[in-house]
């Protein structure tokens, strides 16, 4: 099943992460070889990422020299975890532009800065967390951008246009098996994408996400004591 949402109006300035002074989310990646292990309260997700310029896929999961170097915008993702307020700015993503993430039990919006002056922060999508060391397949989250490439020696910029989501392929779930083999089955989960969360950072408000969220039955949790 295929949903898109086309992301509109206004976008938020940077002084939104005044919102998040609660701290820096704990994100971390499970190690190779084995049957990830989590702790209490915490869950495992997995998925894939893909980014097209008007229908051309691109790799825009670049590091270090490769930034500088390629013709392709770097894209950076961050997590906001709304029961807590708390945020993980550049979360890891594999240059072929999967994850997997140990987050805690929660509510998520995962969202980027469009590299416009000045920065913004977008939503993409949303997502949940459940407890328990079973990884959960969040399925594929398809960006479709429009690149402008500077023909001097600053980075490429874009702008997005679109988000898609759908069930994985299988493939995101046999990698993740060929890196930890013992792993006892993957639950299925989905993003949930929609074309108010865009502007949901433009002014903040949980009741606002909550009702946005309600509408794809899914639901927040209460907010964690600090």
């Amino acid at each position: 099943m295929l949903r898109r949402t086309v992301i509109r109006g206004a976008l938020a300035i940077t002084t939104w992460s005044g919102l998040l002074l609660g701290g820096c989310l704990a994100v971390r990646s499970p190690e190779p070889g084995a049957a990830a292990r989590v702790a209490p309260g915490e869950g495992i997700v997995i998925g894939s990422i893909r980014v097209s310029d008007r229908g051309i896929e691109i790799t825009p999961w670049k590091r270090e020299l490769d930034e500088i170097l390629s013709e392709d915008p770097v894209i950076h993702l961050a997590l906001f975890h709304i029961e807590s307020g708390r945020k993980r700015p550049d979360v890891a993503v594999s240059p072929d532009g999967r994850f997997e993430w140990i987050l805690p039990v929660g509510t998520y919006l995962l969202y980027h800065t469009p590299s416009v002056d000045p920065p913004f922060n977008e939503p993409l999508a949303a997502f949940r967390v459940t407890p328990g060391s079973q990884p959960c397949d969040l399925g594929e989250l398809d960006l479709d951008v429009s690149v402008d490439r500077q023909l001097s020696w600053k980075l490429a910029t874009y702008s997005l246009l679109g988000v898609e989501t759908s069930e994985g392929n299988g493939e995101t779930v046999a990698w993740y098996l060929a890196r930890h083999p013992g792993t006892e089955g993957i639950r299925q989960g989905a993003f949930v994408v929609d074309p108010e969360l865009g502007g949901l950072f433009s002014h903040w408000s949980r009741e606002a996400c909550a009702r946005i969220l309600a509408r794809h039955g899914m639901e927040i949790g209460p907010p964690e004591k600090r």
